[in-house]
C-alpha cells in the first residue's frame, strides 16, 4: 500500500471513529431529553388531572409548553415570552384552536432558544437575549458573568429566526 493511501486509511478511519463517538454523544443526549420530556409531561398529566376544580395548571417551561396545553394546562410562565412575547403568544391561540400542525411547527421553531435560554446559558443568557430585544437588564449577578460574544451570536440567531412570527390577531 503506498504511503499517500495508508495516511488517507489512517486519517478516514480516525475521523469515522469521531464521528462514531460523537453520534453515540448525541444518541445519549437525545435519549436524555426525550427521557426528560417524558417525565415532565407525565407530571404535567398528574397535575392536571389532580388539581382541584378552581385550579389551573401552567407549563413552567417552553420546551413542553405544547404538550402541557394540549394536556389541559392553561398557559405558561415561560422565559421565551419575556424575549419572544408574540411566538409564545401565537402558540398558544395556535393550540387553542386546534391549529396542532401549525403549533407543533412553532414549537420546534422555539425550541434553539429554549436550549439558549435553559441549560446552555440559563439567566446570563437570557439578560442578553433581552438586551439584544431592546431590554438592557444590566449584568447578572455575581457569581455569574455574562455571556461571551458566541453565545450573544447564537441568541441573535435564534430570535432572528423567529422574528417574523406574527401575534395572534
Amino acid at each position: 500500500m503506498s504511503e499517500h493511501l495508508k495516511q488517507y486509511t489512517n486519517h478516514d478511519r480516525a475521523r469515522t471513529q469521531r464521528w462514531r463517538r460523537q453520534m453515540r454523544q448525541e444518541r445519549w443526549f437525545e435519549a436524555t431529553v426525550w427521557a426528560f420530556f417524558a417525565v415532565a409531561i407525565g407530571v404535567i398529566a398528574d397535575l392536571v388531572n389532580g388539581t382541584p376544580k378552581g385550579w389551573n395548571v401552567l407549563a413552567g417551561t417552553t420546551g413542553t409548553f405544547y404538550a402541557a396545553l394540549c394536556l389541559g394546562a392553561v398557559g405558561g410562565v415561560l422565559a421565551v415570552a419575556c424575549v419572544l412575547p408574540d411566538a409564545c403568544a401565537r402558540l398558544f391561540e395556535l393550540t387553542k384552536n386546534a391549529k396542532h400542525e401549525e403549533a407543533r411547527d412553532l414549537q420546534r421553531r422555539l425550541m434553539p432558544i429554549t436550549r439558549l435560554l435553559g441549560n446552555a446559558h440559563g439567566v446570563p443568557g437570557l439578560k442578553a437575549a433581552l438586551k439584544i430585544a431592546g431590554y438592557d437588564l444590566g449584568l447578572p449577578r455575581p457569581p455569574l458573568t455574562p455571556v461571551d460574544d458566541a453565545a450573544v451570536a447564537a441568541l441573535c440567531s435564534a430570535i432572528e429566526a423567529l422574528s417574523g412570527v406574527a401575534s395572534p390577531a
